[in-house]
C-alpha cells in the first residue's frame, strides 16, 4: 500500500475516493492495475460496509488481497525487481 500512498502524497490526493490511477500514465500497466483493484476494493467495501453484507466484504478482502494483491502483483513486482536487479 506504500505505492499508493507515495503516488497519492504526489498528487496531493487526500482519500481514495478521488484517486484515479489514469492521473499516473507513466506507472508501470501493472501499478495502474493493482491501484485501480485498489480503488475498486475500497468502493467495493464501503458499500458492502454501509448495507451490512458482511459476506461481501469478506470476500472482497480475500479476493483483492489474495487473488490481487498477493497471487499476481507482489509475484510481478518479484520479476520486475529480479529483472532490475539483474538477479
Amino acid at each position: 500500500m506504500r505505492l499508493y500512498f507515495h503516488y497519492a502524497d504526489q498528487a496531493g490526493i487526500q482519500n481514495l475516493s478521488s484517486f484515479k490511477p489514469a492521473q499516473f500514465p507513466n506507472l508501470p500497466m501493472m501499478d495502474r492495475w493493482i491501484l485501480s483493484s485498489l480503488y475498486d476494493f475500497v468502493d467495493s467495501y464501503e458499500s458492502n460496509i454501509r448495507n451490512c453484507k458482511f459476506h461481501l466484504v469478506t470476500e472482497a478482502i480475500r479476493t483483492f488481497f489474495y487473488s490481487q494483491y498477493c497471487d499476481v502483483y507482489l509475484v510481478n513486482f518479484h520479476q520486475r525487481a529480479t529483472l532490475y536487479l539483474g538477479g
